[in-house]
């Protein structure tokens, strides 16, 4: 009944817990990578279809901004 743990099964241990971590901080960054590549997009997408809304509606340049 021995608690303490083999140096090498710590070693083990900690090398999955450092690879979860990073797999973690992967996932975050990807998901702020595909974010910020949306709203660049969608900003992009607005501006070059502002002529049209503003026909139909009758928006000035101020009242679209």
């Amino acid at each position: 009944m021995n608690d303490i743990s083999a140096p090498s099964e710590q070693k083990a241990e900690a090398s999955t817990v450092g690879q979860r971590i990073g797999r973690v901080i992967g996932r975050i960054c990807a998901l702020l990578f595909v974010a910020t590549s949306i709203s660049y997009m969608d900003r992009e997408v607005i501006g070059l279809l502002k002529p049209t809304p503003q026909q139909s509606i009758g928006l000035t340049e101020l009242d679209y901004g």
